[in-house]
């Protein structure tokens, strides 16, 4: 895996994150009850190939899914540094915030990441 495969599996990860979170409608609404959460999760890396550029991640993850008047919002930021084995790091970041209306009927969501401080996606 390249640079930028590893940091394409880092936004990955963090989309599923959050689709998880506004998951509801999959389920059921009916079948589960939502409570806000806030969470502050470290972000490691388990396993690297032998080719693999990089030796290893670094970073953090919080997660914030509120109640709001008319629907629930959900808030996230990955903040990982890749260290490569040439001693240049990258420092990737990956927001996302999205809203769904407690009716179901309207989803919104913006993202952004960035790489080194410079925004390649939003």
């Amino acid at each position: 895996m390249n640079i930028f495969g590893a940091i394409r599996a880092l936004q990955f990860a963090s989309a599923v994150a959050l689709g998880l979170l506004n998951a509801s409608e999959l389920v059921g609404a009916t079948a589960i009850q939502h409570v806000p959460h806030r969470g502050l999760y470290e972000v490691t890396l388990g396993k690297t190939g032998p080719s693999s550029p990089i030796r290893d991640v670094v970073g953090r993850m919080v997660v914030e899914w509120a109640h709001s008047c008319d629907g629930w919002t959900a808030n996230q930021r990955l903040v990982a540094t890749l260290r490569r084995h040439n001693n240049r790091d990258i420092d990737s970041e990956v927001t996302a915030t999205s809203f769904e209306s407690s009716d179901g009927t309207r989803y919104q969501f913006l993202s952004k990441s960035t790489i080194g401080g410079e925004v390649v996606e939003e």
